[in-house]
């Protein structure tokens, strides 16, 4: 294979395209053909011989019957990034909100490279990091575009909402307080600085990480509170922010072409208009940051709430952790909830239990060190508890 690369590329390909039709025609999936390719191809790069292209696929109809990969809800959002790393939560929050590709924040092929700190022209560095405007501007440049072309290179621009720019803020802060140097050219997501071998160095010696471990981290993460029988992965939070903005269209707040562009969509539509690669205008960069503006709420994965709606979803979920059902629970009027209602309620459950009852209510930030120690997720309380099962009921 490495000296078909190397001499004949076009016969590993038509090997490879041979090889992927003859998996699908055995039954097997495209992302489990695809998969076999990714591998041979990393092989292929650790001897300097990876081609450029990816085979095509055929439609099949076992692809349309994975119903497994799912877009979480917002409580299941919440719950990803309750056990993330601070910058694992500004990776995941800026892909939900803004809606770009984990390849942009860090390459996989070719020089390494990635997001940086320029790119975000919003972004103070001094006296301490910090947002000028929200929502807040991300460029990304041609060379990391996907659409982008060498004949034609085209960039984007989209934002990021309140809670990814508190998220990047607080990662930033962090990097500052250890003695890192931010400057405008580091890198927006940056690895750990150990040397591991996920670490990828550009021409200018900016340290990058790689793409696959970067998406990896978020993975790990997601696996620990998925729900059973659901596949979510980096991408996943991409979907997301394509799920929220096309309820967002729905409902007349912005236009198809506008909400492609945003997705990186470098076809026939706004990017005349707003392409980077075209004078940098203030009016049309402000027209587009009014048309993200007004779908913000959609993208918000901590939406406001009164006191009143908080306590009762709180108030249901708590009796539900006890054992009751929603039938069983159909008939109290929770939006005004009488406290001695809810503590007859409670008692009588408690009473039935007896002892058996071991499940336990939480503040989100102990639920890693919960999981770790074998607790499993029954479900969200609010913004900041949740419900866990002993590892004995598992």
């Amino acid at each position: 294979m490495v000296a078909l690369a190397k001499k004949s590329p076009t016969s590993l390909q038509d090997l490879a395209q041979d090889y992927i039709r003859r998996m699908q025609d055995e039954g097997k999936t495209s992302r489990y053909a695809l998969n076999s390719w990714w591998g041979v191809r990393s092989f292929l790069a650790h001897n300097n011989a990876a081609p450029s292209w990816v085979p095509r696929l055929k439609p099949l109809a076992v692809d349309d019957d994975d119903e497994s990969e799912t877009v979480p809800t917002v409580e299941q959002l919440r719950t990803i990034l309750n056990v993330l790393s601070s910058r694992g939560r500004a990776v995941a929050l800026l892909l939900a909100s803004s809606g770009i590709r984990i390849g942009v924040l860090a390459t996989q092929d070719g020089p390494a490279d990635g997001l940086r700190l320029k790119h975000l022209p919003e972004l103070a560095r001094e006296p301490e990091p910090h947002f000028e405007k929200v929502p807040f501007v991300v460029r990304v440049p041609p060379h990391l575009a996907k659409g982008s072309t060498v004949s034609r290179p085209r960039g984007y621009i989209t934002f990021g909402n309140a809670e990814a720019a508190e998220a990047i803020v607080a990662y930033l802060t962090e990097r500052k307080a250890r003695g890192e140097s931010l400057q405008p050219d580091s890198a927006l997501i940056a690895p750990d600085g150990r040397g591991r071998t996920s670490d990828r160095v550009a021409k200018d010696g900016t340290r990058f990480m790689a793409r696959k471990a970067l998406a990896f981290t978020l993975r790990v993460a997601m696996d620990r509170v998925k729900p059973k029988g659901v596949h979510w992965h980096a991408h996943t939070l991409r979907a997301w922010f394509s799920t929220q903005m096309e309820a967002a269209e729905a409902r007349g707040l912005i236009s198809h072409s506008r909400r492609e562009f945003f997705m990186g969509h470098l076809g026939v539509g706004v990017d005349f208009d707003y392409n980077l690669d075209r004078p940098k205008s203030s009016a049309k960069i402000e027209d587009l940051r009014a048309s993200y503006r007004r779908c913000e709420s959609f993208l918000a994965v901590y939406p406001s709430a009164s006191a009143t709606d908080v306590q009762a979803r709180a108030a249901k979920v708590m009796l539900m952790g006890l054992g009751y059902t929603q039938k069983e629970l159909a008939k109290v009027d929770f939006d005004n909830l009488d406290m001695g209602v809810f503590q007859n309620l409670v008692t009588r459950k408690m009473a039935s239990a007896g002892p058996k009852s071991r499940q336990k209510l939480v503040d989100s930030t102990q639920l890693g060190q919960y999981l770790d120690r074998g607790w499993t997720l029954v479900t969200v309380v609010n913004d900041h508890q949740v419900v866990l099962n002993p590892p004995a009921s598992r």
